[in-house]
């Protein structure tokens, strides 16, 4: 085999809720140290 692909699989059904994301800020937590604060966005807002 060459390693190319011959036919694909449909999977989203196996991944439902999966959200993605991307990481747009992290800082320390100003309570604890070994916390953070981390400011995500995905698809539908920012949390």
């Amino acid at each position: 085999m060459l390693g190319i692909e011959s036919n694909l699989e449909k999977q989203s059904q196996e991944f439902t809720g999966v959200v993605v994301g991307k990481i747009l800020e992290i800082e320390k937590h100003p309570n604890a140290d070994r916390l953070q604060v981390v400011m995500v966005e995905t698809r539908y807002a920012s949390s």
